[in-house]
């Protein structure tokens, strides 16, 4: 199990940073890459856990899930929920 998390957080990671890469690279305003480790994990059969550098932070981390949770499943209960795409 441990060397599937670590594979997932890796891959996680790695696209992260091809995400920034990317998009960043649209425009000349230049940002700031944030830490690419996950913020959400989700387990199946156990739930969801937020993470942070602080208990604070994981704690906003897990709020943030709980909303996005929320807003899923209104999307949901009224219809279909579909992400935007990349376009």
């Amino acid at each position: 199990y441990k060397a599937a998390v670590r594979s997932h957080v890796e891959a996680f990671a790695k696209d992260y940073r091809a995400y920034f890469e990317t998009n960043d690279a649209l425009d000349d305003v230049k940002r700031t890459m944030l830490d690419p480790m996950p913020r959400l994990t989700l387990v199946p059969g156990l739930g969801m856990f937020g993470h942070g550098r602080t208990l604070k932070d994981a704690k906003i981390a897990s709020d943030v899930g709980e909303m996005w949770i929320e807003a899923v499943r209104g999307a949901e209960a009224i219809g279909n929920f579909q992400p935007l795409s990349k376009a």
